[in-house]
């Protein structure tokens, strides 16, 4: 994986989990969606994902975020029931990421942007994943 970011894909029943460490740009991001959609190809379980994102630095403009929406739209395979959780540190990253949350509930996503993570993993289990995870995830 990419040195600003890792996939753990075998450990949540189905919940794949992802890290950003440091900043994360336009680029970063699209490689980070292009590794992910290559990591899961193979793995139709897991359609929850949930990405940490407490150690990034965005800074993204609204253009940004919506190339990263579409790009994500156009690359990524349609999780049917799928949540996709966010965690985040402070109030910049979580403006950040609620735009990003606004763009995909145009297409019906079920996102949602935390800065608890307790609250984050209620929310996920909510949707459906498996298992004790919030055991796991700590």
């Amino acid at each position: 994986m990419g040195e600003y970011f890792y996939l753990d894909l075998d450990s949540l029943a189905t919940v794949a989990q992802g890290k950003s460490i440091g900043p994360m740009g336009v680029e970063q991001i699209l490689v980070a969606i292009d590794e992910l959609t290559a990591a899961l190809e193979d793995r139709p379980d897991l359609i929850h994902f949930f990405w940490d994102l407490t150690e990034a630095e965005l800074n993204l403009s609204t253009d940004e975020i919506s190339r990263i929406v579409t790009y994500a739209q156009n690359t990524t395979r349609r999780r049917e029931g799928g949540r996709s959780v966010y965690l985040v540190s402070n109030e910049l990253s979580y403006g950040i990421m609620r735009m990003y949350q606004a763009f995909r509930a145009r297409n019906h996503d079920n996102t949602g942007v935390f800065m608890d993570r307790d609250e984050a993993m209620q929310w996920l289990l909510e949707g459906g994943a498996i298992g004790s995870i919030q055991d796991q995830m700590n």
